[in-house]
């Protein structure tokens, strides 16, 4: 989309313009469409509604007056009947008022970054709050520190990298830039918890632009620049919150901790559901499993596997744990299925022998079981478990010196 011509505004007895497009209420009876005369005779004037740059075909008037925001008038395809200003009581959002100087020309929509930034945010046509956003780089020591922290970032030197950006952040506190390179710092050291506050702070300091640093090739040097509208850079933060969120969930389910372990998959999936996120939501599979949420985990199971991962030990580990849930809701067809494949796909691994012995166990099939628990006993000799469940079914088949047998060892191995 082109960039877009901007909406007039009158802030506080000020005639300036905002880089946004608030709603019309298009079915109020004092917003009709305009005439097809009147509409040509603004088309001689210049006004060039139809024009790419304006795809909306009007220009409204606003007022920003006594806390209060207001339509004033709109002129283009539609116009407002009466003189009175209509309170814009409908509109729930954040207007964007830009000053100074053009920082960076966007060819789309109202993403153009300008020096500063006044946002207002509007609640039914009430003003909550209105901040002032400085969108031009920073220049003294918070700059120099910031520069040298994306200097040490670029060579992986993170424990460096995040003591620069953490001086730069002392000497300006709203450093927005600084706060969201430190959060990569962080990641790549695995410090989730503090990777997600320091994201968190930019979203809450809303800039109206932040910077991103690329490095091209392999030195250090050259590296581009790019000050990015708030509005894509958001999106881009959402992405690696969700990123940082399912880090943490996966090491939240490798220490046990279930429930914190779904919540931060679930907030990853739901910032950036791209079915590519493969290992959170097979993470958050094994959490349910876990929690015995069995139906909820054969559900993120299996959307994982419609999405036939490259990595074999991910598919072979992937249909482990369909068979342990299926197993548990004693669907022993899908179990007995889901078992075989994942060893075909991995024949060392004694985990879906155990299963699908457990599930011959189930059904009776002791022969079948006692085979399966063998081949996991061979695999992984210490397995106290498997003795166990091979006793069951010696036991059943009425082979008693055999099942103490299993029992005493399995007793040795936990001893």
């Amino acid at each position: 989309m082109t960039a877009q011509v901007h909406e007039r505004l009158i802030f506080n007895g000020e005639d300036t313009s905002m880089a946004c497009c608030p709603d019309l209420p298009y079915r109020h009876p004092r917003i009709v469409q305009t005439d097809p005369a009147e509409l040509a005779r603004d088309q001689d004037l210049g006004f060039g509604i139809f024009s790419t740059g304006c795809y909306r075909m009007y220009v409204g008037t606003w007022e920003v007056k006594d806390g209060r925001f207001f339509l004033v008038g709109i002129r283009g395809f539609y116009k407002l009947v009466g003189n009175e200003p209509l309170f814009a009581d409908w509109f729930t959002g954040v207007l964007r008022i830009p000053r100074g100087e053009m920082l960076n020309y966007v060819h789309g929509d109202f993403l153009s970054v300008y020096e500063v930034e006044v946002r207002v945010r509007i609640e039914r046509g009430v003003v909550i709050e209105t901040r002032v956003t400085d969108n031009r780089p920073p220049s003294g020591p918070a700059a120099s520190h910031y520069n040298q922290g994306w200097a040490w970032l670029l060579t992986r030197d993170h424990e460096k990298a995040i003591a620069a950006f953490s001086k730069a952040v002392q000497l300006r506190a709203d450093y927005a830039d600084a706060y969201y390179a430190r959060g990569l710092g962080y990641e790549s050291l695995g410090d989730y918890d503090r990777s997600l506050a320091d994201l968190e702070k930019v979203l809450l300091l809303q800039p109206g632009a932040i910077q991103v640093r690329s490095h091209i090739g392999e030195s250090s040097l050259p590296e581009v620049f790019w000050l990015v509208p708030w509005e894509s850079a958001r999106e881009g933060i959402d992405r690696l919150i969700a990123r940082v969120r399912g880090c943490r969930g996966i090491a939240f389910l490798q220490k046990g901790e279930y429930e914190k372990a779904v919540a931060d998959c679930s907030t990853s999936i739901r910032l950036d559901p791209d079915p590519g996120v493969q290992l959170v939501r097979l993470a958050r599979g094994k959490a349910y499993r876990a929690l015995r949420r069995f139906k909820e985990a054969i559900g993120d199971l299996q959307a994982v596997a419609a999405t036939n991962p490259e990595d074999e030990a991910v598919r072979c580990d992937l249909y482990h744990q369909l068979a342990s849930c299926h197993l548990e809701i004693r669907s022993h067809t899908q179990a007995v299925l889901n078992a075989g494949i994942a060893i075909r796909l991995g024949p060392n691994n004694p985990e879906p022998y155990f299963v699908r012995g457990r599930v011959y166990l189930q059904k009776g099939e002791y022969d079948r079981a006692i085979t399966d628990f063998t081949e996991a006993i061979q695999l992984r000799a210490a397995w106290a478990d498997a003795y166990l469940e091979r006793a069951k079914a010696y036991r059943a088949l009425g082979d008693e010196i055999r099942a103490v047998e299993d029992v005493t060892k399995a007793e040795h191995l936990r001893s």
